[in-house]
């Protein structure tokens, strides 16, 4: 299993939770470069801040010039080990979890969550009042026969 372990840092776990099969070029060098040395099938990511590996590079800002709320993700990921099983492809790589653990581990870890995975369920009223809207027009045909 730690020959097809892949250290991810945060962001290429934000990314992968987000999207269903982003394509590799979407990941930073470091996980592109543990992705190449392996062949295409199961695996695991894994986000350990504890790691070297997991360590994200800051782009150049100093801590003081990050916005607190990412300095808040930081801080909340730091406590946080993740291990998901994962599939890569030849030209991408996809999270095999369902979109309720997606969205769990997104809020885990202080980020937002996309809109598409918010629950598309309807309001109770608006259902009630579609259900009595139904029931209205089942009434009005058996009154016309």
């Amino acid at each position: 299993l730690k020959r097809r372990q892949v250290f991810v840092p945060l962001n290429d776990l934000a990314i992968l939770l987000r999207q269903t099969s982003p394509q590799l070029s979407l990941l930073t060098q470091s996980s592109q470069d543990q992705l190449t040395k392996l062949e295409i099938g199961s695996l695991v990511f894994t986000h350990d801040s504890t790691k070297e590996e997991c360590q994200s590079s800051s782009g150049g800002e100093t801590e003081n010039q990050q916005p607190k709320q990412q300095r808040e993700i930081s801080e909340a990921a730091a406590a946080c080990r993740i291990d998901a099983c994962g599939w890569m492809g030849t030209m991408c790589a996809r999270l095999l979890i369902n979109k309720a653990d997606r969205v769990h581990f997104l809020l885990v870890l202080g980020l937002a969550t996309p809109q598409d995975f918010e629950n598309k369920k309807k309001p109770a009223a608006a259902a009630d009042t579609e259900l009595a809207a139904s029931d209205k027009g089942e009434k009005e045909i058996e009154n016309e026969t």
